[in-house]
């Protein structure tokens, strides 16, 4: 199995872009991955160089004791090696408390509140894929965003918002 189908199987978001993935293997399958890239949101980063974790999965039914730890290791090398300033991750808070990466020795910087998404059918979208637009407002007028989308058929959910962490890179680890 490869990185993209171990996320597609295990992780909520499924696989996502990143730049690498690294990940451990028992008798030559993986058994957990870490991907990472630069954050999607070029503002994020407030002028550093910072890498982001985008995935982190391991198989079904699988622990790997201390796994984490030794994938954050070899990442951190490669941040430094590649003149990173800080690695940054995101909690979802639907489904994790963040441990893991305190555990890391990650600072949690802050926590957003809920976030709006939509629904339709089975399917859930990102509440900017659906924010108000110019059109919206020459067609609709009278009619907030979520009176819209709701004739449109959308119904709005909330999630738990999320936590941001981050380590801060000493270019002599």
């Amino acid at each position: 199995m490869c990185s993209s189908d171990l996320f597609k199987d295990t992780h909520l978001q499924g696989y996502g872009g990143c730049r690498t993935v690294f990940g451990l293997y028992f008798k030559d399958e993986l058994v957990l991955a870490m991907s990472i890239g630069v954050p999607s949101r070029a503002h994020t980063s407030k002028g550093k160089k910072v890498l982001e974790i985008k995935r982190m999965s391991s198989k079904l039914n699988t622990i790997v004791m201390g796994g984490v730890s030794k994938l954050f290791k070899r990442i951190k090398k490669y941040a430094v090696d590649n003149d990173f300033e800080i690695i940054k991750s995101y909690c979802d808070l639907r489904w994790g408390t963040g441990k893991v990466y305190e555990t890391l020795g990650m600072t949690k910087t802050h926590e957003t509140k809920w976030t709006p998404h939509y629904i339709k059918g089975l399917k859930r979208f990102r509440n900017q894929t659906l924010a108000l637009k110019k059109e919206d407002k020459e067609k609709y007028p009278n009619m907030t965003e979520r009176e819209i989308r709701k004739s449109q058929g959308y119904n709005r959910i909330y999630d738990c918002g999320h936590q941001i962490w981050e380590y801060l890179l000493r270019h002599n680890e």
